[in-house]
């Protein structure tokens, strides 16, 4: 604050030195365009200095930037088996005639209902 009204009193007293010894003189002898001119541009250089100086520009906001997070990625591989009774098998043979009625044992077949023929598998659990 201090600051401030230290910068104010020195503008002002700028203008009116700018002012005071041309503006007096010129009242005795008449009309000195050279001194209102010169006050005029006295009064508001000082008032954009002052300006200037008391309302400083606006920072720029700060934007933080994360920086990248490196991961290590672990692959782990899940192994699945698959258990299905042995083909041609007496419990194979029994598994499949009991799933589907279209079962046929010499081929190992059966068939679906669009007529498509599959290989019976029996998954053991």
């Amino acid at each position: 604050m201090y600051k401030k009204v230290t910068i104010v009193a020195i503008a002002f007293m700028l203008a009116m030195t700018s002012l005071s010894g041309d503006v007096f003189a010129a009242r005795k002898r008449g009309f000195d365009v050279g001194s209102v001119v010169g006050g005029i541009v006295g009064g508001i250089g000082s008032g954009v200095v002052t300006n200037w100086i008391m309302n400083p520009k606006p920072r720029p906001d700060v934007v933080y930037v994360e920086r990248p997070r490196v991961v290590e990625r672990v692959v782990v591989e899940r192994v699945v088996v698959k258990r299905y009774l042995t083909p041609w098998s007496a419990e194979w043979y029994q598994a499949c005639a009991e799933k589907w009625d279209s079962f046929n044992a010499r081929t190992g077949e059966w068939t679906a209902y669009n007529g498509q023929q599959h290989f019976c598998k029996i998954r053991v659990q």
